[in-house]
């Protein structure tokens, strides 16, 4: 393991390759997947709304579940709090909103905030490790998980310099001889922080200045932050620790051992990507990179891809004042940029193949979608689309890189940037040495993805439509358990949209290709001038409780793109309001 300057390479034995990639799959399967995780915010000003006040829409993309990872609550506490929108159960104040001043939403900026160490253990004492040439002693953390109807489990955690060790791995440096590699994982995150405050801080302000102080705070994880105000200023701040590294960029393990890794501190908040009444009139982030090459500090190299934040531009752009309803219409809009830009390179390469006549009629109804592709549920056109660039996408990666990681890659998400390189051109490099091409990947993936629709829907491609493979599903974590899951769950449902439009509805593409599992828990419009009539709407509904008629009965506004009010003042929301409860703490 050398400097990551001089690309240093961890070798592992086939078997070991295999242990590690079943920790990431074992890992992975626990927490949020990364394909299509993450979110849409935009801010117009009030030269572009009808109103003349700035207007702000946020859909943040979470995993579908039931009950929602979000609620929907408004806080008042006179004289210190009056604000609303939704927040996370158990976390005080209102995550994302607004208030009788502003209005605010989220999208993940996305640094770069967790590196791998690679420790050497002392062979006297497993709880030492090396640093600069001396053993220091690791934090020990005793462990016990009770396990019904046996002996609890009991084990330690080693906490180094650099954070807890998360696996063990067996490799050969330069001998025959089998050593221990220990890896620890350094966090953000895990170095304290006070979101808690920060969301309070941001509850209560009351202009640009205060909000942005409120943003100090947000350390984890990294969000962009879109923000209006009544006095008809838009403003947009990222926030978070992001580190400034001694070497290296956090792209792979490095040395544990020596202090040549380490982070020296993090960027200044006051350096952070940050706008304040641009030119444009309008502010719009998704998850896209929004530093130019010119920004001093190393942020990460995994931005998502442009499509969705295009898209919104675009439709910004189209008209000169801007409605609440625009703002609404655009977060179920189903355009796929990626589709219309990939029309010049796909046609002219598969006009020149030779089809069967089922393969003849699915290239004509491709070509005929592609002059203007929308990810529509009742069109046939997606359903071809992304058959075919899914197995486009195997052709090009799986031959180099083998099964497994291609298999893995598709988890993260970040295989439509990648692929994206190859097939416009960008990336040189791919084939060189290979007798692979474009022009094979994609003849070979359009052959492929027609015989896998043909397959899962049968020869007639009437019957092909994009919401016949393409459903939203919300899930119980209980849903599972046999006879619970028509009481707890919701779905399928046939739906739209995929991971590159701005209402959207991501799929995996390993475990369950086109079922979508990804989309916009809660999504939320604001018109600065009438605060009084925000609108939003969430999956399933604003109680957890099966059996409560509040349990699922926002799931088809959701699904139809519709919202319901936010009602904002006090006598408003007491006309409205179906059940109070009332908690008495006592004395």
């Amino acid at each position: 393991l050398g400097k990551e300057k001089q690309q240093p390479v961890l070798k592992l034995s086939a078997k070991d390759s295999s242990q590690l990639m079943g920790l990431f799959y074992d890992s992975r399967s626990q927490t949020t997947p990364g394909d299509g995780v993450g979110s849409n915010n935009w801010v117009v000003s009030g030269a572009k709304s009808a109103s003349g006040k700035p207007m702000l829409a946020d859909d943040m993309h979470l995993v579908l579940s039931a009950p929602a990872i979000f609620y929907q609550n408004h806080l008042s506490a006179p004289g210190e709090y009056e604000v609303t929108g939704v927040s996370f159960p158990g976390v005080p104040g209102v995550t994302v909103g607004h208030n009788d001043k502003i209005a605010w939403g989220f999208t993940n900026f996305g640094p770069d905030v967790m590196d791998l160490y690679v420790e050497k253990p002392n062979p006297d004492d497993p709880h030492q490790f090396e640093y600069n040439g001396k053993w220091e002693n690791a934090k020990v953390e005793k462990q016990v998980i009770k396990v019904k109807g046996e002996e609890p489990v009991e084990f330690d955690t080693l906490i180094t310099r650099h954070g807890p060790i998360v696996n063990s791995v067996l490799r050969t440096v330069g001998t025959t001889a089998e050593i221990n590699r220990q890896i620890a994982f350094r966090w953000t995150a895990s170095e304290g922080s006070d979101e808690i405050a920060a969301a309070l801080l941001m509850n209560k302000a009351s202009n640009w200045t205060e909000f942005k102080d409120a943003l100090r705070h947000f350390t984890a994880p990294g969000q962009n932050v879109v923000y209006g105000d009544v006095n008809g200023n838009i403003g947009y701040q990222a926030c978070g620790k992001v580190p400034i590294r001694k070497n290296g960029s956090g792209l792979l393990p490095v040395p544990g051992w020596t202090d040549e890794y380490e982070w020296t501190s993090y960027v200044p908040f006051d350096d952070l990507p940050s706008l304040y009444n641009p030119p444009e009139g309008y502010i719009a982030t998704a998850n896209n990179k929004v530093i130019d090459d010119s920004y001093p500090y190393h942020v990460t190299y995994e931005w998502a891809d442009p499509y969705r934040v295009d898209r919104i531009k675009e439709m910004i752009e189209s008209k000169d004042k801007l409605t609440l309803e625009d703002m609404e219409k655009m977060q179920s809009d189903f355009k796929n940029l990626q589709a219309e830009r990939m029309r010049d390179v796909w046609l002219p390469i598969l006009e020149k193949g030779q089809w069967s006549e089922n393969e003849r009629q699915a290239l004509d109804t491709l070509k005929e979608w592609m002059n203007n592709p929308f990810d529509s549920a009742d069109e046939v056109g997606p359903s071809i689309y992304h058959a075919v660039l899914n197995a486009t996408m195997k052709h090009v990666f799986e031959p180099q890189i083998g099964e497994d990681l291609f298999m893995d890659s598709l988890i993260t998400g970040l295989t439509t940037n990648s692929l994206d390189a190859v097939l416009y051109g960008t990336n040189q490099k791919w084939f060189a040495g290979t007798d692979n091409s474009v022009e094979k990947s994609l003849t070979a993936g359009f052959k492929d993805g027609v015989a896998l629709l043909e397959e899962q829907m049968g020869d007639d491609q009437d019957d092909w439509q994009w919401g016949n493979i393409h459903t939203i599903s919300v899930p119980h974590n209980l849903g599972g358990m046999e006879g619970l899951g028509m009481l707890l769950n919701a779905g399928p449902y046939p739906y739209g949209g995929s991971h590159v439009t701005v209402g959207a509805a991501s799929y995996s593409k390993q475990l369950h290709p086109y079922e979508a599992r990804l989309g916009a828990p809660w999504r939320f419009a604001v018109d600065l001038g009438d605060l009084d009539h925000g609108a939003d709407v969430m999956t399933m509904g604003a109680s957890g409780q099966p059996g409560s008629e509040h349990y699922n009965d926002q799931m088809q506004l959701w699904l139809d793109g519709e919202y319901k009010t936010m009602y904002f003042k006090p006598e408003d929301v007491e006309a409205h309001a179906q059940d109070t409860m009332i908690l008495d703490v006592g004395k």
